[in-house]
Formats: structure tokens, sequence, C-alpha cells
């Protein structure tokens, strides 16, 4: 695999010339030839681009440059060969002009989507239709855990309003162990899936969540839930416990990227275009 990872970023950058305009030009035919060059490996990322953008933030500084991210599928088991991928680029000997590869999709702490709508081409966002659930349809419960390295975890449990439960979740026998088995809700397609993403992003929802438990709201009774935005004041607990590091200026995880510590003003940033956006003194 090793191989096949390094003949992918020398494809890509020889390939560039052609993607690049493609991104900046919103045209999907850039993602069809990046999946083509990365051909069996499909199988265990996407890959995403954004132009314009840090983390999620358009910056007029940043309209030149583009920024690509390795995504595990929301899959744990994929961490590794994502990290192998973003890894072995690190080690080439030679960089994308103007282009910041980073680790899970791309996370800023933007406001919760209002609505999301469930079409045969995937998922609206803040748009209505037949099939439209809301923000406010959805509340949580949280707790904690620890992981087998005694490290905390976020555990959810996550309630759905019932007139509109019937789209996003569906009941299924699922077995535990050999002995143990008993009927769970699970997610029917992409709206939780997207919706958390935007609450919490790929990387918490892959390092720091640990179950997720879904209900139908009908099956509550008394129990008062919180709104989902909630999950991110918990999540900060985590972030103190493992001491996890953040770009100053764009808040982008060492998840996410390799961090450069600036010894005045004792900063960590991402890349150099964020250290000098926020004014870092030379």
């Amino acid at each position: 695999m090793d191989n096949q990872i390094r003949n992918f970023w020398y494809e890509f950058k020889r390939k560039l010339p052609i993607i690049k305009p493609l991104i900046f030009n919103n045209d999907q035919e850039s993602l069809v030839l990046t999946k083509q060059l990365l051909g069996d490996l499909n199988r265990y990322v996407d890959i995403n681009f954004t132009y314009g953008m840090i983390n999620s933030r358009f910056v007029k500084e940043f309209r030149d440059h583009i920024e690509l991210y390795i995504s595990p599928k929301f899959n744990k088991d994929n961490d590794n060969v994502m990290l192998l991928i973003y890894n072995t680029y690190n080690k080439l000997p030679f960089k994308l002009p103007n282009i910041l590869v980073n680790c899970y999709n791309n996370f800023y702490k933007e406001e919760p989507f209002e609505t999301l709508t469930l079409t045969n081409n995937g998922v609206l966002i803040n748009a209505d239709g037949e099939s439209t659930v809301k923000y406010l349809d959805f509340g949580v419960q949280t707790n904690y855990s620890m992981d087998k390295n005694g490290k905390a975890l976020l555990n959810l449990i996550i309630c759905i309003n019932e007139n509109v439960a019937d789209l996003v979740i569906e009941k299924k026998n699922v077995s535990f162990n050999k002995s143990s088995n008993r009927d769970v809700y699970l997610p029917k397609n992409g709206l939780v899936t997207t919706l958390l993403n935007n609450i919490v992003g790929e990387f918490n929802m892959i390092k720091n969540i640990g179950y997720i438990e879904f209900m139908n709201s009908k099956d509550a009774d008394e129990v008062s839930f919180d709104e989902l935005s909630y999950i991110r004041k918990e999540l900060e607990l985590i972030y103190k416990q493992r001491n996890y590091k953040n770009c100053k200026y764009c808040n982008k995880s060492e998840l996410q990227s390799i961090l450069t510590y600036y010894p005045v003003g004792g900063n960590y940033y991402c890349n150099e275009l964020c250290s000098k956006l926020d004014d870092y003194p030379t």
C-alpha cells in the first residue's frame, strides 16, 4: 500500500494543472479525477476540496489557496489508511503549491443547520421540501466513559421527534455478541451524518465520541433533552483532558493538521498564512 499511496501523490501532482482549475470552478470532475487516481484506496477514504477558505472560514487572503481533506468516511477502521496517506505526503520531496493537506473533513463551529432535506441526489442544507427535518427535531443527552487508554469519551443519546423519526432512523435487530441481540434504532440515510458533522465534525466523531444511541421521542416518556449544540460544550471538557492543541487563527485541531509552535507569542498555527493573518510578531 505504501507504493500505491506514493504513486497517488505523484500522479496527483502531475494531474494538478487539470484538477486545480476544476476545483476553482466548482466542477465535480475534480473529484472524479481524484477518485480515479485513488483506485482501491477509495474503499477507505474520500478526498474533498475547498478553496478560498481555511477550516470552513472564507478568508480573502486565501482566495488562491486550496484545502485538501482526507476523510476516513466516518469510519474508525479507516483511520490508519487516512494517516498513512497524510504522513506519506508530508515525507515527499515536494509540496503541492498553494494547497494545504489535512486529515478528516473540514470543521468550524458555524451555526447549526436550520433544516436538512433528503433528495435523490443527497442532502440539501437549509432548504425546505417534502422530506425535511429541522434542527429542533433533535435533542441530546450525554454521558462519559473511558477508552482503553483511560481517556474520556463523550457518549450521545439522540432523540428524534416522532413526526420525522421514520424519515431519519429505522429499527433493526443487532447482535452484540454470540448470546445477545436486541432491536435498536440506526440511521437510514445521510441526514444524521450531515447534521452531526455540522455540530461536532468528523474528527470528533471518530476520536472523541464513544457510542451514539438513537431514540424515537414517542419512547422517551418525560425525559428532557438538550439542543444538539450542547455537545460542543461537553466536548470542551474532553479537549482539556486530552490537552489538544489548536491553530490560534483558524482553530484547526492537531488531529487535522500538523501544527507548528511559534515561540514568540507562544501559539500554534497550522500554516504560515494563518500565522501572518493572526498578526504573528516577527
